[in-house]
C-alpha cells in the first residue's frame, strides 16, 4: 500500500471554494468614443477635435464626480450647436439605474417633456429622452456602474425625430465600447465597486 498524497474526499469534508478574481475596470477616459466614431454616427455636422469637458463637471453639485466622470462636448460645424457626451460611474453598482431616473426628474423640472427613443437601438429598457422644444434634446441611459448622458443643445430648429435617431446610435455605440470593456449591465455581480 503508497500513501496518497491527497486524501480521498469523505463525507464529512468542508469543500473548499476557489475564490475567482474580480475584474479591475479600466478607466473611462480610454472608453470615450473618439471623433472618428463620432463623423461615422452622425457625419459632417461637428468641429473636430471635440473639447474635454471633465473638469466642469466634477464641480457640479450633487457630487456626480464621486468615482470618476469624463466629458466631451463638439461645437456645429455650421450651426450655433453643442453636442455634449457624459460619463460618469457610481459608487455602487446599484446606483446607475436610480441615477438616470434621478436625472429624468431634473430634466422634466426643467420644462423637458419625454419623448420614444426610436426602435431598433441597443439600449436597455430604463433608458429614457426628453425634448425642450425644438431648441435640446436629451437622452440617459446606464451600462453596468456608468451613467451616460448625451445632449444636443442649439439656437435654432432641431429636428426632433433625426437629432433622437441620432442619439440613441450614439449612447448605444457608447454602452458597446463599455459593455467590451467589462462594465456588464446583465449581472451586477459581474460588475466590481471602485
Amino acid at each position: 500500500m503508497t500513501k496518497t498524497p491527497h486524501p480521498c474526499p469523505s463525507a464529512t469534508s468542508t469543500p473548499t471554494v476557489t475564490p475567482t478574481i474580480t475584474p479591475v475596470l479600466p478607466a473611462l477616459t480610454g472608453l470615450v468614443l473618439d471623433d472618428a466614431a463620432l463623423l461615422r454616427l452622425i457625419p459632417a455636422r461637428w468641429k473636430i477635435p471635440g473639447t474635454e469637458i471633465s473638469a466642469e463637471l466634477s464641480t457640479l453639485e450633487g457630487g456626480i464626480c464621486q468615482v470618476e466622470c469624463i466629458g466631451y462636448r463638439w461645437e456645429g460645424l455650421s450651426a450655433p450647436e453643442t453636442l455634449t457626451l457624459i460619463l460618469y460611474r457610481t459608487p455602487d453598482f446599484r446606483q446607475a439605474v436610480p441615477a438616470t431616473f434621478a436625472a429624468r426628474v431634473y430634466y422634466l423640472e426643467q420644462g423637458f417633456s419625454l419623448t420614444p427613443i426610436p426602435a431598433g437601438n441597443l439600449l436597455p429598457d430604463h433608458s429614457w429622452a426628453a425634448l425642450d422644444g425644438i431648441r435640446a434634446v436629451v437622452l440617459y441611459t446606464s451600462q453596468g456602474p456608468v451613467v451616460i448622458g448625451v445632449f444636443w443643445e442649439t439656437l435654432t430648429e432641431l429636428d426632433p425625430a433625426s437629432a433622437l435617431a441620432s442619439l440613441s446610435a450614439l449612447a448605444g455605440y457608447q454602452s458597446d465600447i463599455l459593455r467590451q470593456n467589462g462594465f456588464l449591465t446583465i449581472n451586477p455581480l459581474g460588475t466590481p465597486l471602485p
